[in-house]
């Protein structure tokens, strides 16, 4: 998420440019409110700097990944998560469309349904439905359209969304609700965590199964 803290590693794939303009414009926005958190960039850049200007013949592949990895690295001391710095909000699980009995025969695999979750901050529903992929030949091959509207009361900002891998950061994709608390997003078929931030909150939707 944009206001979220940007860990080490993330520092050192923007310093070496692999981070996608998104994720390269979310570091920037982070560093102009951190700048001391510039240091490990420009120790790279010094380092890839010298390289370059080095004339003697090219080291050897392996040294180089070698160096690569120690910049790699974690420090010894782990950056914190973003989300050791927000008031986490878990939300429960109130209604799965799935769970009721089907109204007209038998429910085929890959069928849209509804999810509803509240918690004490906000109301969530969810909406899963499959986008038509002629290359799709298995369920874990599918794509899938999640549709949301959030009902956060004390939200004094856009809610942030991010769809995550389970008990990660990793994004699998990220959204920005509209003023009507309305987002849209698509994921492959899986299990995922869904964060919804505002301010210093974050509402965590845990373990949800798409497919």
């Amino acid at each position: 998420m944009s206001s979220g803290k940007v860990n080490y590693e993330q520092l050192i794939a923007y310093a070496a440019g692999e981070l996608s303009p998104e994720q390269a414009a979310r570091v920037q926005a982070y560093l102009a409110a951190n700048p001391e958190a510039a240091e490990p960039i420009a120790m790279y850049r010094h380092a890839q700097a010298a390289l370059q200007a080095d004339q003697s013949a090219a080291p050897p592949a392996e040294l180089v990944a070698k160096a690569k990895a120690i910049f790699a690295s974690s420090p010894s001391e782990p950056a914190a998560s973003w989300l050791d710095h927000l008031q986490q909000l878990i939300a429960d699980l109130v209604f799965d469309s799935r769970a009721q009995p089907a109204q007209a025969g038998y429910r085929g695999p890959a069928t849209t349904f509804q999810l509803s979750f509240e918690c004490d901050a906000a109301n969530i529903d969810l909406e899963a439905e499959p986008i038509t992929n002629a290359g799709a030949t298995t369920p874990d091959q599918m794509r899938w359209r999640i549709m949301g509207q959030v009902d956060w009361q004390e939200a004094s900002s856009p809610v942030q969304i991010a769809v995550v891998e389970p008990g990660t950061e990793n994004p699998v994709a990220e959204a920005i609700a509209d003023e009507h608390g309305m987002f849209d997003v698509q994921v492959p078929a899986g299990c995922f965590d869904v964060l919804l931030q505002v301010d210093d909150k974050v509402i965590v939707l845990r373990n949800i199964e798409i497919q």
